[in-house]
């Protein structure tokens, strides 16, 4: 495994009845800057394609998201916890999650 690239995992968003082009929306986070954001996650989880920087911790965060009437509408992001290497997110609510890369 590719320990900058992590699979990041969660726990499926089980209110999906009624809504269109339901999907997970995803935040990789340096720092206060948003460094990944992907709109288009059909799975619970996603793995990083870009290397992300050795000896750095990240922060990530992910929620439901769908589109009602053109706009798109979605769940709160999750909460904050400490991961190192694959982070892997048991159920919903808003935190966000912290992992740190290892040294190369």
């Amino acid at each position: 495994m590719d320990t900058l690239r992590p699979k990041l995992e969660w726990a499926p968003y089980t209110d999906v009845s009624g809504k269109d082009n339901f999907r997970y929306q995803l935040q990789i986070i340096d720092g206060n800057v948003v460094r990944i954001f992907r709109d288009d996650i059909r799975e619970t989880h996603y793995t990083v394609n870009d290397p992300l920087e050795p000896n750095k911790e990240y922060q990530w965060r992910v929620r439901a998201a769908w589109t009602v009437n053109g706009k798109t509408e979605g769940g709160q992001w999750n909460y904050k916890r400490y991961f190192y290497l694959s982070p892997v997110l048991f159920g919903w609510g808003s935190r966000n999650y912290n992992f740190t890369t290892p040294k190369q």
